[in-house]
């Protein structure tokens, strides 16, 4: 009895194996299934500077997570479905896998075996470069093509490389940079290889160059006339920057920079005011800006200025001690009556009239002695305001 229950458990021993061994793991009594495995590389040669990638293809509902290996070592930050042996060396010559794990199962590819062979030698190669692309400044949004200009007796293989780093799918003698980024920004160099010879050429220095770009636009303005007012404009793109404000569409003479100050307004800068900003790649126009002077009333004072009178109308003699005050008048028409607006004592000989508005006004004044005497209303004097 106790043999037949040894063999029913092994039974189940041998036949849960079985199920692992199948590619499945057993959760909660739940068997779950491990990544496929699509297609693995096989057994390839190299030759010695030789490029070629390796991929694992797999299929999971999960996320799936690669590493590769190489003699059973594995290959530290190579954790993607590609393996890539860039200029191969003897040294590269092994047996690599791959392990897939998608955080529930893990596959294992077959072993392939990768041979490196030895550059042939020849006993002379005629492999020739004979012109290179020079270094370059372009702007963004730009295209340009780079040409290396190679000969020789054999079939030619060309390999781009960006700050050291291949350019995948770039194998012709020709490199081709379309709508440029700052990102495409850096040197560049070919290999060229012929099957006997290789040549690696000087490398070429691309330089983005960023177009003017208007961060902030002027923005209208509204001030009295005799104030000061400043427009002005935030732009950004590869220096120098060169600026140049207009005024109804008329070029302003001497306003070069970044903002326009319009000192002591006049009614006559009212208008509309533009700038354009450029650099050796690009010409932005800005939005147009309003300035608005309005206008002030102004205030006037006339000063008005006499000496004391010393002899009577009737022609005798008026002593200072006998001048009482004098009467202040004022008027707007030239022979129409005067209005007194002030009576001043005798000592003074000054008045001020203020808060006049833009006209012309006339005064006149009399003298009034200490018998309350007052004498005839002296000529007319005007000022102009």
């Amino acid at each position: 009895m106790k043999n037949v229950i040894q063999s029913q458990v092994k039974s189940v021993a041998v036949g849960f194996a079985s199920v692992v061994a199948m590619g499945f793991a057993l959760q909660n009594n739940v068997a779950i299934a491990a990544p496929t495995l699509l297609s693995a590389p096989s057994d390839t040669a190299m030759t010695v500077g030789q490029t070629l990638d390796f991929n694992v293809v797999a299929k999971s509902s999960r996320t799936i997570h690669y590493q590769w290996y190489k003699n059973g070592v594995r290959i530290v930050g190579v954790v993607g479905p590609t393996l890539t042996l860039q200029g191969v060396s003897l040294a590269d010559a092994g047996r690599y896998n791959a392990t897939i794990f998608d955080g529930t199962g893990k596959v294992r590819t077959d072993k392939f075996t990768v041979t490196v062979n030895p550059a042939p030698v020849v006993s002379s190669s005629d492999l020739t470069v004979k012109s290179i692309p020079a270094n370059a400044l372009m702007w963004e949004g730009d295209t340009k093509q780079f040409k290396v200009d190679v000969t020789s007796s054999r079939k030619i293989n060309y390999q781009w490389y960006k700050n050291g780093v291949r350019v995948v799918g770039v194998e012709t003698p020709t490199l081709t940079l379309s709508n440029v980024s700052t990102a495409d920004a850096g040197n560049y160099h070919a290999t060229v290889f012929d099957g006997t010879g290789k040549i690696r050429t000087d490398k070429f220095t691309v330089t983005i160059g960023e177009k003017v770009k208007i961060t902030a636009q002027p923005k209208s303005v509204a001030t009295n006339e005799g104030t000061s007012a400043t427009l002005s404009v935030n732009a950004t793109g590869t220096g120098p920057l060169s600026y140049q404000w207009y005024f109804n569409d008329v070029v302003m003479a001497g306003a070069n920079g970044a903002s326009v100050t319009t000192s002591n307004a006049k009614l006559s800068d009212s208008g509309k005011y533009k700038v354009v900003v450029k650099n050796a790649g690009s010409t932005v126009t800005s939005s147009v800006a309003s300035l608005n002077i309005m206008a002030v009333a102004k205030s006037y004072t006339a000063n008005l200025a006499w000496a004391a009178p010393t002899t009577r109308s009737d022609g005798s003699a008026l002593k200072a001690s006998e001048i009482s005050g004098y009467n202040i008048y004022f008027g707007t028409s030239a022979t129409g009556s005067l209005s007194k607006i002030a009576s001043l004592s005798g000592k003074d000989l000054a008045y001020a009239v203020t808060n006049l508005t833009s006209g012309t006004y006339y005064f006149a004044a009399s003298t009034v002695d200490t018998n309350g005497v007052e004498s005839a209303m002296s000529t007319r004097i005007s000022k102009k305001f």
